[in-house]
């Protein structure tokens, strides 16, 4: 990350996006989820970000124009009893608290660098493919029937209106020039779920409002 850095300011002489979009998912219950697969997912969806950021945000401080930082996570990270994906889900939540913990401190710090987190629902990728980058070289198996059979009925629900890439990141571009600190595919079926958790987390933590 730091030769792309080095290479980007020999070029360009400055950083206006930094995108921190490397991502993959193990599919498998936690009992069969191995160390080696939450190292794996860990290194890459969150690690990934912290590598980006320290490679790039001491340079984006030090400039006079505008800059942003835009992390990749997922509506996985906001959505808790998402059955197995365990790596995945945590993953994504960790990278929700420090994107919004950077940009609080930058906010404080009045600095000229913003953050926005993606968080792609129905997006075409090749995420499920991800396998073939596995540094273990382990192909992805599925470890009981059950994840198997729950896959394959995400995947047919996914299909039904899922964006391409291509039309979701004109919804990225757009909160990037609005310096919105979220910018999120499906709002409306996604913005149920989310709410439902949390309403879910409030009652079940603090009890009803009503006592």
């Amino acid at each position: 990350m730091q030769k792309l850095h080095d290479d980007v300011i020999a070029e360009f002489g400055r950083v206006d996006l930094l995108f921190n979009n490397a991502g993959v998912a193990t599919y498998n219950r936690m009992i069969d989820t191995t160390s080696r697969d939450w190292q794996w997912v860990l290194s890459v969806n969150l690690m990934g970000v912290v590598h980006g950021i320290n490679a790039f945000l001491p340079t984006m401080l030090k400039q006079e124009t505008r800059s942003r930082i835009v992390n990749t996570a997922s509506p996985a990270g906001l959505i808790s009893r998402l059955p197995y994906q365990g790596p995945y889900a945590a993953s994504k939540a960790a990278v929700i608290s420090l994107s919004e913990t950077l940009g609080a401190e930058l906010e404080m710090m009045r600095a000229p660098v913003g953050v926005t987190v993606v968080l792609p629902g129905k997006v075409y990728s090749a995420i499920n493919q991800c396998d073939r980058n596995n540094p273990y070289g382990e192909k992805q198996t599925f470890r009981s029937d059950e994840v198997r059979e729950y896959r394959e009925l995400i995947g047919r629900e996914f299909e039904k209106d899922a964006l391409s890439a291509e039309e979701f990141g004109v919804q990225v571009a757009e909160a990037i020039r609005e310096e919105r600190s979220f910018a999120v595919s499906h709002g409306g079926f996604f913005r149920a779920v989310v709410a439902q958790r949390n309403e879910r987390v409030l009652e079940e933590a603090y009890g009803s409002s009503s006592q």
